[in-house]
């Protein structure tokens, strides 16, 4: 079976987001001429949240907060690619065909469309990251999920 034959299909970010487990979703208050990083993370020792800060037509950001060991479904894009900026804690990504890799502060990540990937928090405190997509990105998660099982 082709691993991509057998998929869930998402396209509503915000249901994508809750159901990787993130607690609060602010996806109204996004295109402010100046938006401080500062006053996202004393909302970190809290829960897990993500708001979207940038949506247009061409792309969209969201700034994703998650806590220690928590992480996303695996997924992949058929026809978008996606990055990320690792704006505080530790991250790790599992992008398929990729050895593992460990980003922290500073690090970008970038995955190719088609490439199942999964994103999982590392260390002792949180981490935050600004994810960078097209709008309403698509979102094709397998249901045979090809991850590493320890991941």
């Amino acid at each position: 079976m082709n691993k991509k034959d057998e998929i869930i299909y998402e396209d509503n970010v915000g249901n994508v987001l809750s159901d990787d487990g993130i607690n609060s979703i602010d996806l109204l208050n996004e295109n402010q001429l100046h938006t401080k990083f500062s006053e996202f993370q004393e909302l970190s020792n809290e829960h897990s949240w993500a708001r979207r800060v940038v949506y247009n037509k061409i792309f969209a950001a969201h700034l994703i907060c998650q806590k220690p060991d928590e992480t996303n479904r695996t997924h992949f894009h058929k026809n978008d690619d996606e990055w990320w900026v690792v704006l505080d804690g530790r991250i790790k990504w599992w992008i398929e065909g990729e050895e593992i890799i460990y980003a922290e502060k500073g690090d970008i990540i970038f995955v190719e469309r088609g490439k199942q990937h999964k994103i999982k928090t590392i260390g002792d405190g949180n981490s935050i990251r600004l994810a960078i997509s097209p709008p309403d990105i698509p979102h094709y998660h397998p249901k045979v999920d090809m991850a590493p099982d320890d991941f």
